[in-house]
C-alpha cells in the first residue's frame, strides 16, 4: 500500500483529521522531524535493491511479489513476456496484459461442445400412434366447438343489444307463434272470411301428418260445402254437386253419382297438392306469414290473461308490393301461441274483405280416419278445372 498516516499514541484514527504534537502550538520542530508522518520521504523499495531507482525498469528480481496494482505501463516497464513459474497471475488480467497475451486467469476457453456453430436439430420424433392421432383430433374438435360456441355467445350478446325496428320485433313475434304452434302439434281453428259479401268458411284439425277440414264456399252455381281428410298421405274428398262440379271438375250430367261419396286422391294426381296444402300443422299455420303483414307490436293493459298484439296489413299486391288493409294478432304473451286473427280490408274496386281467424284446443289429440269406401279420382275421368268459381 502506498504510504499512509498510521495511528499513534496521540488519538488519531484512520483517515481523520490530523491533530498537531502535544509539544504545544508554534513548537518547531526537531530537524529531521519537519516531516512527522514521513509523507515527503522517498517511499520504501518494493524489493529488495531497487533502492535508488526512478521509475523502477527492468525486471524485478526473481520470487519478488509482483506489485499487486502493476499495470501495462508500471515500474517495470512494458513487462514483456511471460512471469517467472509459481508467480501468481494478476487476478484481473485481460488478454493484453503485462505478460503479454496472457489468456485470463482461468487459461483457454474450452473447446466448443459441438463441431458447428449452433447445437444440432432435435432427433426426428417417432411416427404417432393412431390412439394419438385420435387424441389429437378429439382434442381439436373440442377446441373448435368451444371457439364456435364463444363465436355465437359473442353474436348472441351482439344481436340482443343491438337496436331493432318495429316491424322487425313484430315478425319476430310472429315467427314464434308459428314454431310453438308447430312444437305443440295438433290444434283446432275456424277460419271465417267474406269476399264481395260471400261467405268463405273453413274449420279444421291440424295434425303434424294429417288432419281435416270442413269447407263453406259460395261458388257460381251455389254454395259448395264439402269435407276433405289427410290420411298417410292420400286426400279423401267428400262434397255436394256444387262442390264436385267445381272442385273435381266431374260434368254436371254425372255430379249426382258422385255426390256425397267419398273420392280418393292420390300424389302424383293433379288436385292432391291444392287439397292437402293447408291441412297438416306446419302447412296451416305457416299461412300466418301471407294473412298478415307485422309492422309493429304492443301489450295490452289489463289483458287477462297477459296479451301482446301484433298489429299490420292484412295483404301485399304481388304488382307493386302495396300493403292493404289493417290486421290484429293476439297472442299469448307467456307461451306465444295465437287466439285469433282479425283483418280488413278494401280492394281498388270497392270490394271489402273480411277476416276472422280463431285457433284453440292446442295438444289435443286428432284421430282422422280413412273412410271405409272411396272411389279412385282416375276412374272418374274428370277434368280437373283451370280454375275455381268459388271464393
Amino acid at each position: 500500500m502506498p504510504d499512509e498516516p498510521t495511528p499513534n499514541g496521540g488519538g488519531r484514527t484512520p483517515g481523520g483529521p490530523a491533530r498537531e504534537p502535544d509539544a504545544g502550538v508554534g513548537a518547531t520542530p526537531a530537524p529531521g522531524d519537519d516531516d512527522l508522518y514521513h509523507w515527503h520521504a522517498p517511499s520504501s523499495p518494493p524489493f529488495p535493491g531497487a533502492e535508488g531507482t526512478q521509475g523502477a525498469q527492468g525486471t524485478p528480481p526473481a520470487g519478488t511479489p509482483y506489485w499487486p496494482y502493476q499495470t501495462p505501463q508500471g515500474p517495470y516497464g512494458q513487462a514483456q513476456g511471460t512471469p517467472p513459474a509459481g508467480t501468481p497471475y494478476w487476478p484481473y488480467q485481460t488478454p493484453q496484459g503485462p505478460y503479454g497475451q496472457a489468456q485470463g486467469p482461468y487459461g483457454p476457453p474450452p473447446p466448443p461442445p459441438y463441431p458447428w456453430s449452433f447445437p444440432p436439430p432435435p432427433p426426428p420424433r417417432a411416427p404417432r400412434s393412431p390412439e394419438e392421432r385420435r387424441r389429437r383430433t378429439r382434442r381439436g374438435l373440442a377446441f373448435a366447438g368451444v371457439l364456435i360456441l364463444a363465436v355465437g355467445a359473442g353474436i348472441g350478446i351482439g344481436a340482443s343489444i343491438a337496436p331493432t325496428s318495429p316491424s322487425a320485433v313484430a315478425a319476430s313475434l310472429v315467427n314464434r307463434a308459428i314454431s310453438q304452434v308447430t312444437h305443440a302439434g295438433t290444434y283446432h281453428y275456424v277460419e271465417r272470411s267474406t269476399a264481395f259479401g260471400a261467405p268463405d268458411n273453413i274449420a279444421g284439425d291440424a295434425a303434424p301428418n294429417g288432419g281435416r277440414q270442413v269447407i263453406l264456399q259460395h261458388c257460381n252455381g251455389g254454395t259448395a260445402f264439402f269435407h276433405l281428410r289427410l290420411v298417410h298421405d292420400v286426400v279423401y274428398f267428400k262434397g255436394t254437386r256444387v262442390a264436385v262440379v267445381d272442385q273435381l271438375g266431374v260434368p254436371t250430367a254425372r255430379a249426382a253419382s258422385v255426390t256425397g261419396k267419398w273420392v280418393k286422391v292420390v300424389k302424383g294426381e293433379k288436385l292432391y297438392r291444392g287439397f292437402a296444402d293447408g291441412i297438416t300443422t306446419s302447412s296451416n299455420i305457416s299461412q300466418l306469414r301471407t294473412a298478415l303483414i307485422p309492422t309493429s307490436s304492443r301489450t295490452l293493459p289489463g289483458s287477462s290473461p297477459p296479451t301482446t298484439e301484433v298489429l299490420g296489413a292484412l295483404f301485399r299486391t304481388s304488382t307493386h308490393h302495396r300493403t292493404v288493409g289493417t290486421a290484429s294478432l293476439l297472442l299469448d304473451t307467456s307461451s306465444g301461441l295465437p287466439r285469433v286473427l282479425r283483418g280488413t280490408a278494401t280492394s281498388a274496386s270497392g270490394s271489402h274483405y273480411t277476416l276472422a281467424w280463431t285457433f284453440g284446443k292446442y295438444g289435443e289429440k286428432v284421430h282422422v280416419a280413412a273412410p271405409p269406401t272411396a272411389v279412385p279420382y282416375a276412374s272418374l275421368h274428370a277434368t280437373p278445372p283451370a280454375k275455381s268459381t268459388c271464393g
